[in-house]
């Protein structure tokens, strides 16, 4: 399983919409599967990402 985090795209259709943050108990458990091997992606690098987004849109 792939796992990602939603980035905004500048340009796309869905370019303007802002990242929803992701609950703290659900991160801790795709990090627990992370862990135990059940899925690839960069999940964690894209939800740092979002946050910078959701600050930038915010300035």
């Amino acid at each position: 399983i792939r796992v990602h985090h939603f980035l905004p795209l500048p340009g796309s259709d869905l370019g303007d919409l802002e990242p929803s943050p992701i609950a703290e108990d659900v991160a801790r458990e795709i990090g627990r599967m992370s862990q135990r091997g059940l899925f690839t992606g960069s999940f964690f690098q894209q939800m740092e990402m979002a946050k910078r987004i959701r600050r930038g849109k915010r300035a």
